[in-house]
């Protein structure tokens, strides 16, 4: 429950925010039922089923709360993969807002409506930094893969060249592209130039 009421706060707060200053007319607020209302009715679906399952009083409920549950889940702790996508999906992670109306394009093997991934680069300063730290701010960010410098003058726009070859790898980049970041770190935009 409080993991998905920070997301639906996030989302919400960056699109009032813009719309209040004037940087998006008010129809962005639209696509925050869009985009949240589809992982809601998944996950009340899997936990409604799972709960009544759990606590109906039930044999096998009981049966399963003292003997199958601890044992799972001490399996599970010790399976990388299993505890990678149970993380993803427990911290809502892996939500993604590819039916959104503003999420387009894809660059490499992302594409819109994706969440940022973390990687790790040496910035213009010649600071070791990643993409994360760069998300903390208000603004959008356009993460520009490439040589060209680009002006920034934009007002609530942070742009981030990245030079590293190894993230252009990764991330299977093979021409110069960008990728225009939500406040909330999902992929608004992002394409090759």
């Amino acid at each position: 429950g409080m993991n998905t009421g920070i997301g639906d706060s996030v989302n919400l707060g960056w699109k009032l925010a813009y719309v209040l200053k004037g940087i998006y007319k008010k129809d962005l607020l639209d696509t925050y039922s869009l985009e949240r209302t589809r992982f809601a009715k998944g996950l009340l679906k899997t936990t409604d089923r799972a709960f009544s399952t759990l606590v109906n009083g039930s044999t096998f409920s009981k049966f399963s709360l003292n003997y199958i549950m601890p044992v799972l889940f001490g399996a599970m702790s010790n399976l990388g993969f299993l505890q990678k996508v149970f993380f993803q999906r427990i911290s809502q992670i892996d939500i993604n807002h590819h039916t959104s109306p503003i999420s387009n394009g894809r660059l490499g093997n992302l594409k819109g409506g994706d969440r940022l991934p973390y990687f790790e680069f040496t910035d213009e300063d010649n600071q070791k930094t990643n993409s994360f730290k760069k998300m903390r701010t208000s603004n959008q960010v356009l993460f520009y893969f490439g040589d060209q410098d680009l002006d920034n003058d934009v007002e609530n726009l942070d742009i981030i060249r990245i030079k590293d070859e190894k993230i252009r790898k990764e991330l299977k980049i093979k021409k110069d592209g960008y990728l225009f970041v939500r406040p909330d770190m999902h992929i608004r935009d992002c394409g090759v130039i």
